[in-house]
């Protein structure tokens, strides 16, 4: 089993190693005013999966596919991203080795300002948003709105509202009564570089606004996560192929806890 997994990370680093600058087109259409693409991106390994100051997983591949259009200042598209682990979390069988994630997402955008609708969904066999996470159900329909101040100020700022699905909980242990706590995730993301230095930085910092168990198990107002993320894309001699590879690490100040991941791909 052993050598299947690691046939299987070897191809997607090969895979990685022929995307440039994070991404393929796999076409491209429109005229000057009007331009729609096929992009496979985010295709890589990771040795852990950081999700909104949490890890979910160890090693793991991933990828993303995305139908784009653009027309002046309008933006539009529909995509599925996925994850397959095969570790699970060092941190508790939250996500067992064999975790799958396949999710849907369709986004509106104007300007700097974008809104992201996401069905998550895991392997769990219960049925399509018919029950809250304390019976079983493995999707959850989460609303995004986000806005980037552009390349003058660096700053994305996002606000994550969970309306459907997992959201909902047992109000205490073994209760036939679900809350729906409408977990929510702020984040504020600053992209930043030193000069010529081939390295590209983003700091993040994550804040949940109310008690969320989706997200945290934390109660009440708190941050989530502290975070640093450094990309470089390796250049190969005589081509015009990069493998990007980069490294997150940060804190949960809630629990105090330390998190880290290196990825291949994205």
């Amino acid at each position: 089993m052993k050598k299947v997994y690691f046939a299987a990370v070897a191809a997607f680093v090969m895979v990685s190693a022929s995307v440039n600058a994070q991404e393929v087109t796999v076409f491209e259409g429109g005229n000057d005013v009007v331009s729609s693409d096929l992009t496979l991106s985010e295709v890589g390994v990771s040795t852990s999966y950081l999700w909104r100051g949490q890890e979910l997983s160890g090693l793991n591949v991933r990828g993303d596919l995305s139908a784009n259009f653009e027309a002046g200042d309008f933006s539009a598209g529909i995509g599925t991203w996925f994850i397959h682990a095969f570790q699970e979390s060092i941190y508790g069988p939250l996500m067992k080795r064999g975790y799958q994630e396949w999710d849907l997402y369709a986004y509106l955008g104007y300007g700097g300002l974008t809104l992201t609708l996401t069905d998550y969904m895991d392997n769990s066999d219960a049925p399509y948003l018919s029950t809250g996470l304390s019976k079983g159900t493995g999707h959850a329909v989460d609303a995004s709105l986000e806005y980037s101040f552009g390349e003058s100020f660096p700053l994305t700022l996002t606000w994550n509202t969970i309306l459907l699905g997992g959201d909902d909980m047992e109000v205490q242990p073994f209760s036939s009564i679900d809350k729906r706590f409408y977990s929510s995730y702020v984040e504020a993301a600053y992209d930043f570089n030193f000069g010529d230095f081939p390295v590209d930085f983003t700091a993040n910092v994550g804040f949940i606004p109310w008690t969320s168990p989706y997200i945290d198990e934390a109660e009440g107002a708190h941050f989530a996560w502290l975070g640093l993320r450094a990309g470089y894309n390796i250049p190969f001699r005589g081509t015009e192929l990069t493998l990007p590879v980069s490294t997150t690490f940060g804190l949960n100040p809630t629990d105090g806890r330390f998190l880290w991941s290196f990825a291949i791909g994205f």
